[in-house]
């Protein structure tokens, strides 16, 4: 069976996603360091899932992760879960009102988090022969921007772009790179003044989504994707 390792913040989207993957077929490693945390989630997902942590981020070693996992059967994918406003306790007010330290936080737990895995895991794969697949879970905040959500749109933004940019360097490792941008989960949905606007399609499940999404960009019917991102928002980060 596939192996895929999911990394970053615990939450419904995770979840979904995680499922999603289960029914697709893939065995699921979830990166939780938090151990409560970990047995709250198995107490509703079971044996679908394993659970690892890392230590705590100054002392994690995603290369000695990937290392033991490969003892158990390996792993084919990586799909990094972003830690969003709620999750960081970073309040939503205008830049000049927001904190250094914010911004440090959605930095850290985004963009530095996904760099680290993302580097252990193409050491691990090219080591091996290459081949495989890195995802991340993305807002569409990065398409259009948040009001009074500055920094945390610049980050998903950057995750955007750093998937595309990655893509061409790992297509000759035969590894993919793509992500998916869901809707809001802490933010409301607006244009970029502030005022309320719904999808196109209506309001949707983020989570769902992202699960299918994720799924379908893991599997080979995906096999001649990368670099690409996929707005699963029903039609509101239009751009």
């Amino acid at each position: 069976m596939r192996g895929v390792l999911i990394t970053g913040a615990a939450g419904s989207i995770r979840d979904s996603v995680a499922r999603s993957l289960v029914n697709d077929g893939w065995s699921v490693i979830i990166d939780e360091p938090n151990p409560e945390a970990a047995r709250a989630a198995a107490s509703h997902m079971g044996s679908l899932v394993s659970w690892r942590g890392l230590e705590l981020p100054e002392q994690r070693d995603p290369d000695a992760l990937l290392n033991a996992l490969t003892q158990e059967g390996g792993v084919e994918a990586l799909v990094h879960v972003g830690s969003g406003l709620k999750t960081l306790g970073v309040p939503v007010r205008p830049f000049l009102d927001s904190k250094p330290a914010d911004w440090r936080r959605l930095i850290d737990h985004n963009i530095h988090d996904m760099l680290d895995m993302t580097a252990a895991f193409l050491r691990h794969r090219i080591g091996r022969g290459g081949g495989g697949a890195i995802f991340s879970l993305t807002s569409a905040s990065g398409f259009r921007g948040a009001p009074q959500a500055n920094v945390w749109s610049a980050v998903q933004a950057g995750l955007q772009v750093f998937a595309q940019n990655m893509a061409g360097d790992c297509a000759v490792h035969g590894i993919r790179i793509n992500c998916v941008a869901h809707g809001e989960t802490d933010l409301p949905m607006t244009d970029s003044c502030g005022n309320p606007q719904q999808p196109a399609l209506g309001p949707g499940e983020p989570g769902i989504e992202a699960g299918r999404a994720t799924a379908f960009l893991l599997s080979h019917r995906a096999g001649h994707i990368t670099g690409s991102c996929i707005d699963v928002t029903g039609g509101w980060a239009l751009h």
